[in-house]
């Protein structure tokens, strides 16, 4: 009787053990199958992340030649401008030098009348006032007026920068 339940028991052991392996042979043949799917979104996600880093890279790069027409473009300008000023200031120092030739020349007119020596004094005294006061006056219109063009460019080179990289932006939507 022993050896009969031992029989039953070792049967059911052998239907279980093949019942078992079934399973996990199906079972591993659906993990196979989902790994493959895995894999396979993953290399979709990959590839869009990659298609989608090229583009960024892609729409930093023209933003930043944009910007960086921007910047030659004010540098340029504001190269441009420090000629300028120079120039200006060649013309002003040749201005004041005249005003103080003829400043210094006032008081060694010939004289005609000799009471008129203390006018010619003061003639020359007024003139030598208006010279310096003309000069100072020369100076710092010229520092602000530079002042004002440095801006003006470093604004106008900020805005066409800050409209570039929106009409970008906004191409891109």
């Amino acid at each position: 009787m022993y050896l009969q339940i031992i029989k039953y028991l070792a049967v059911i052991g052998v239907v279980l053990g093949i019942g078992w392996k079934v399973y996990d042979a199906g079972s591993d043949a659906k993990d196979v199958e989902w790994q493959s799917k895995w894999d396979a979104e993953q290399s979709r996600i990959d590839k869009a992340n990659l298609e989608h880093e090229k583009k960024v890279r892609d729409l930093e790069s023209k933003l930043q030649t944009d910007a960086d027409e921007v910047n030659n473009d004010g540098k340029a300008k504001s190269d441009s401008l420090q000629i300028d000023i120079a120039d200006g200031r060649n013309t002003v120092d040749s201005v004041r030098e005249q005003s103080e030739k003829f400043a210094a020349g006032t008081g060694r007119c010939p004289a005609q009348n000799t009471g008129s020596t203390s006018v010619r004094q003061t003639a020359a005294s007024a003139a030598v006032v208006l010279s310096k006061l003309y000069s100072s006056c020369e100076q710092r219109s010229q520092e602000l007026a530079a002042a004002y063009d440095k801006a003006k460019i470093a604004g106008d080179a900020c805005e066409a920068a800050y409209n570039s990289v929106r009409e970008k932006l906004n191409s891109r939507e």
